[in-house]
């Protein structure tokens, strides 16, 4: 029987506990080209309608990308467009949303454009995601006094989830105006599953000035904590490593 001494057993068991924790501390991003840079989005992104979404290049019109050289642009139609987008039922079946999700959430919307993808993560893993939203609502005197408040939102369904967040709109921006990248809305999913995320932006009341939504670098990262206790574990082994080599 082989004998170990009370050190050798800690090293030992220090890594037996971070061999175990490794795996789910590595576990690959269950988002597939979550910053486009494929240049396409096919077969990994559902697009709806698909020629109102580009997969836009840093420094072109549509400006700049949050980080690498692309980012997805979803741009509402304008007056003369052929393509109108999405109503409202289209946009609650497009995006796995109950019947009327759309119409509660946001009972001004016309006509929408989304992006989803269906993933498999873990209960406590976040979504993380950079977006930019800009319009060219503005008024127009006597035929058009009032500005339509255009909006952008994230949607996620899945086990026990429906759920809407507002992420921007017209009325935060103003005529003719632009947020910066932003990154300010991270969920947590609840439990283990598959879930479809998506991403969106509609014109209220109107098809006539266009707004965009510009996504980029979507993530899933795991649980806080998870992380954290990884970390820890390979510093106590790095440590415990240390000190038998001074020994």
């Amino acid at each position: 029987m082989i004998r170990l001494s009370p050190s050798k057993w800690s090293l030992f068991a220090a890594i037996l506990t971070l061999g175990a924790i490794t795996p789910t501390v590595h576990a690959a991003d269950p988002v597939v080209n979550g910053g486009f840079e494929t240049g396409t989005f096919n077969p990994d992104w559902t697009i709806n309608p698909s020629s109102l979404v580009t997969a836009a290049t840093t420094g072109g019109l549509l400006g700049n990308s949050y980080e690498g050289t692309r980012f997805a642009a979803l741009t509402t139609p304008a007056v003369g467009a052929v393509i109108t987008g999405l109503d409202k039922n289209s946009t609650d079946t497009a995006l796995g949303l109950t019947a009327g999700s759309i119409n509660s959430n946001f009972s001004n919307y016309n006509h929408g454009v989304v992006i989803t993808q269906d993933i498999t993560v873990s209960g406590g893993s976040q979504l993380l995601f950079a977006y930019k939203f800009s319009t060219l609502e503005t008024t127009i005197p006597i035929v058009r006094p009032s500005l339509r408040n255009d909006a952008a939102f994230v949607s996620i369904t899945g086990p026990g989830t429906n759920a809407i967040f507002a992420l921007a709109s017209v009325n935060q921006v103003g005529a003719l105006g632009t947020t910066a990248w932003l990154t300010d809305k991270p969920y947590t999913f609840t439990a283990d599953g598959t879930y479809k995320i998506g991403f969106g932006v509609f014109n209220s009341n109107d098809n006539i000035l266009p707004s965009t939504l510009r996504i980029d670098a979507v993530s899933v990262v795991p649980e806080p904590g998870v992380v954290a206790f990884g970390v820890l574990a390979a510093g106590s082994v790095l440590g415990l490593i240390a000190r038998r080599r001074r020994n």
